[in-house]
């Protein structure tokens, strides 16, 4: 029986995708960065979906500047934690269990308030906010949120 917890049977060149790829809490092969203030942990996706998993832990007070993404929705669920969100002209607090979804090309923003950091899974159609992650960001040895000398 295949162990399905490393995805041991991943694609081959041109072969049909028929196990399933399964990422479990602390799994080696999930990639860990430090991006600017937070973790973020690419979990592994089915070769071929173009579906890009990235699991963020956000410290208090954590907030990009008002940004556009072009070219893929800004989508993610709440696992744990607190958020202001902006989008465009509107602005909502959630929180875990909500699903945010900003579409591409609108200004938007979050930050993230409350007593305690927030931990959201990234869901994005293609990989370019990915990629600019791995461009920029230092592999994390630990999965914990930077200490505040590293910020």
């Amino acid at each position: 029986m295949p162990d399905y917890q490393t995805g041991d049977r991943l694609r081959q060149e041109g072969a049909e995708v028929t196990t399933a790829v399964i990422d479990s809490p602390g799994s080696e092969e999930a990639q860990a960065w430090w991006f600017l203030d937070t973790l973020v942990v690419e979990h592994r996706c089915a070769p071929g979906t173009g579906t890009v998993v990235l699991e963020m832990t956000l410290p208090v007070g954590s907030a990009p500047p008002l940004h556009v993404h072009d070219d893929l929705d800004d989508t993610w669920y709440i696992l744990e934690g607190r958020m202001v969100v902006r989008c465009g002209d509107d602005e909502l607090v959630v929180g875990a269990g909500h699903w945010v979804s900003m579409p591409r090309g609108v200004p938007h923003t979050f930050r993230v308030v409350g007593e305690c950091e927030a931990r959201i899974l990234l869901v994005h159609d293609n990989a370019s906010f990915r990629d600019l992650i791995r461009d920029v960001s230092t592999p994390a040895p630990a999965r914990v949120v930077p200490s505040c000398g590293f910020r």
